[in-house]
């Protein structure tokens, strides 16, 4: 039981909660008679830890240094979930305590309507994640979910794209130093 194990099977979790949870995205045009900026709704997307590079897109232009994307291509990987692995923790030496992995999922939605509503889909985005969570407190079957879990909504205008955070605290087994270790490596 890794923190890789977990990413994994949040994120394998997490996409099979949002199979078919939609809201609004920006996309652009499908075809060429319509090459305009349309807003549909896409099923939200689950990345882990950060959102991905943009298809055909480097970061960085050799000549100038500088990044070649645009807001539109940022923009199309909303709406989304993110979860990011924050630091561990092993307590006492010979304790029976599991390690502690903190994990950070962010949620991102797009809304450009005038009414800066798009906080709404948000904070139901986190609800729906937070009541399966609670419901699922152990994960796989390995992963106890460690109470509190806070939510957080990032209230700087961000418009149109809109920002929340929800942290949590997992505890995974911990291996047991062996008892071969005098034997192997003489005394402690």
């Amino acid at each position: 039981m890794t923190r890789v194990d977990l990413m994994t099977n949040l994120i394998g979790g997490l996409k099979y909660l949002l199979k078919g949870y939609t809201l609004p995205s920006r996309l652009q045009g499908v075809d060429e008679e319509h090459p305009e900026i349309q807003n549909v709704m896409q099923e939200v997307k689950v990345f882990a830890q950060y959102l991905p590079q943009p298809q055909g897109i480097t970061f960085a232009d050799k000549s100038t240094g500088l990044k070649n994307y645009t807001a539109d291509d940022y923009e199309s990987c909303f709406p989304c979930v993110i979860v990011k692995l924050d630091d561990m923790t092993d307590t006492e030496e010979n304790s029976r305590e599991h390690s502690s992995v903190k994990v950070n999922i962010l949620a991102g939605v797009y809304d450009e309507s005038p009414e800066c509503q798009g906080y709404i889909d948000l904070l139901n985005l986190q609800e729906h994640i937070r009541k399966w969570l609670l419901e699922e407190r152990v994960l796989a079957r390995k992963f106890l979910l460690k109470m509190p879990m806070t939510s957080h909504f990032d209230e700087s205008e961000t418009w149109p794209v809109y920002f929340g955070t929800m942290s949590m605290t997992y505890e995974l087994a911990r291996p047991v130093r062996s008892s071969e270790y005098v034997y192997r490596y003489g005394q402690p």
